[in-house]
């Protein structure tokens, strides 16, 4: 929208509590709304962001000039550097009506560190060999390294979140570290909510936890491989996932 001078019109969410919970759609012109006033949906091409995809959807946009059209890209677009639209999506989350209702268990005399470990699907996809998955992974080594280099730096008393799948027994090594707080079964978007508000975020190569680093005030710790861009400041530290070293240039 902002690329071609153009309004935006809002798709809405097929889960009406995650809608709820991100507040996205809050006074905003909605897709729905529009259809009811006469605009008709036409879709445009996969956007993948090269010089070639940017002057076709520009012909595209400029055929339409002056017509009621709503024009539509395909769900799933790739966008690496999502952090761009951060102040955008940060002041709407932050303005949503379900912010009054917000419940974090954060202890403001501890340093509340949210450990995003992805599992589940990811573990079975390194029996199978599915490439989507095998990419994905992280070792446990990977995050307990990172937990000790908190434990040592840390000013205050280090307590660890630990929100993945499994059982407790699997992630004891991290209370090596400090205090330990086990959240396999706290719900999504509690899980989410308590990404955010953590005084440090440590993701995991998902957008599970990469989109709540885009809505935190914390400091984020980013594996080096993943495939979505990180902004160049002191609040995000990118690690090496083979070497387990701070990257200086991500």
């Amino acid at each position: 929208s902002k690329m071609y001078n153009l309004p935006f019109a809002y798709p809405g969410f097929c889960d009406k509590k995650w809608e709820e919970f991100l507040g996205f759609g809050e006074n905003e012109e909605s897709i729905k709304e529009l259809k009811k006033r006469g605009y008709k949906i036409r879709k445009i091409p996969y956007f993948n962001g090269t010089q070639k995809s940017i002057e076709l959807t520009r012909k595209i946009v400029e055929s339409y000039a002056g017509k009621k059209v709503i024009l539509c890209t395909e769900l799933h677009q790739f966008y690496a550097n999502q952090y761009e639209e951060m102040p955008y999506i940060k002041k709407k989350f932050e303005n949503a009506k379900a912010r009054k209702a917000d419940n974090v268990i954060f202890q403001p005399d501890e340093l509340n560190i949210a450990i995003h470990i992805r599992r589940g699907d990811i573990v079975k996809g390194q029996e199978s060999g599915e490439q989507g998955l095998v990419k994905r992974w992280l070792s446990l080594d990977y995050y307990t390294d990172i937990a000790k280099g908190i434990m040592e730096k840390a000013e205050k008393k280090p307590h660890f979140y630990i929100f993945s799948q499994g059982e407790e027994s699997e992630y004891r090594i991290f209370e090596k570290y400090g205090k330990v707080t086990y959240c396999l079964d706290m719900s999504e978007r509690d899980s989410f909510l308590h990404m955010i508000r953590a005084d440090i975020l440590v993701m995991s190569k998902s957008s599970f936890s990469y989109n709540p680093a885009l809505l935190s005030d914390g400091i984020r710790i980013c594996p080096s491989g993943f495939w979505h861009g990180y902004p160049s400041n002191e609040k995000w530290i990118i690690i090496d996932e083979v070497t387990r070293q701070r990257k200086v240039d991500n």
